[in-house]
């Protein structure tokens, strides 16, 4: 079994945006100059706790065989998530330039979703080893 290093560097960037969403949601409205309600900061959380839950995902799939029959399910929820993320992230950016948090956001699901792509459509499963 070898080890999926996309698979593996996505599921820590999702564990570490996870565990910020879900630990300091109010520092983080505070340094985007954000208003603190309760209901952001429970909705922070709860995208912190869905992040947290895909990154785990990831990780212990991170030696399956991704792509195929078996291997889709992962592929097709990681793309789920990251391709309208990007989509969110680039339309946030471009009606607010001067945050550099959206645009750094949108090349890292963007590069995330387009990885999830070439997985979902592509031809049968991807081990890394050749197959004779």
């Amino acid at each position: 079994m070898k080890t999926n290093y996309d698979v593996l560097t996505i599921a820590l960037i999702y564990f570490l945006f996870g565990l910020g969403l879900f630990f300091i949601p109010v520092e983080l409205l505070r340094i985007s100059e954000q208003e603190s309600s309760p209901f952001s900061v429970w909705t922070i959380q709860l995208l912190g706790a869905a992040l947290l839950g895909l990154g785990w995902m990831n990780y212990l799939n991170k030696t399956a065989s991704i792509g195929g029959i078996y291997g889709r399910p992962l592929v097709l929820q990681n793309l789920m998530f990251a391709f309208p993320s990007f989509i969110f992230s680039v339309k946030s950016w471009m009606a607010h330039p001067d945050q550099t948090l959206f645009l750094v956001s949108s090349i890292i699901f963007g590069l995330a979703a387009a990885t999830f792509t070439m997985r979902f459509f592509g031809k049968g499963p991807i081990t890394g080893q050749s197959q004779s």
